[in-house]
């Protein structure tokens, strides 16, 4: 297939008939496409270490209603043949799901997509570590919305101030 560039304002037809075609050329049916391609992976092929499907997990610990799931409190157990019910619902910016009741340790979670790492909650108490050569302030704040170690966010202080910071484990650092 040859890609030409056309000028500016130029009206283009394109036939609806040749679009499917061209398109499978760019992109083969992933139906087709064999499991070991690495640019078809999917959740089933991630390494260890990374999102688990392909496992049956059960959790390790027990888990308070809007706690965040993550691979940690998870272990392997062996598969059962129903998919249980769980009161489980999806947070798409923590990227984990949340306890919406209380589960206590060894309930089969079955076939779940968890991420290694923790997850902190909405409205959790944070210290925030300001640096700047050898001068260390630290402020106590709270999380505007769930985030993972690694990632920014926004947290309010007591004063009221609202401002962005990077977490790094139970700590996080202001940004400049």
């Amino acid at each position: 297939m040859k890609a030409t560039i056309l000028p500016a304002m130029t009206a283009l037809a394109v036939s609806m008939g040749v679009m499917p075609a061209a398109a499978r050329e760019i992109l083969p049916d992933r139906r087709d496409a064999p499991r070991s391609d690495p640019r078809l992976s999917s959740s089933r092929d991630a390494p260890d270490g990374d999102i688990r499907t392909n496992r049956c997990l059960a959790l390790a610990v027990p888990v308070e209603i809007g706690e965040f799931l993550s691979l940690d409190m998870a272990t392997e157990t062996a598969c059962h043949a129903e998919a249980p019910r769980l009161p489980l619902r999806y947070d798409r910016r923590a990227g984990a799901p949340a306890a919406t009741a209380p589960l206590s340790a060894g309930t089969y979670l079955g076939r779940i997509a968890l991420k290694p790492g923790a997850v902190f909650g909405f409205d959790k108490a944070m210290r925030v570590v300001f640096r700047q050569g050898p001068v260390i302030v630290q402020r106590e704040v709270h999380l505007l919305a769930p985030v993972r170690a690694g990632q920014r966010t926004f947290v309010r202080a007591s004063d009221g101030e609202v401002f962005s910071a990077r977490f790094q484990g139970d700590v996080a650092e202001e940004a400049p």
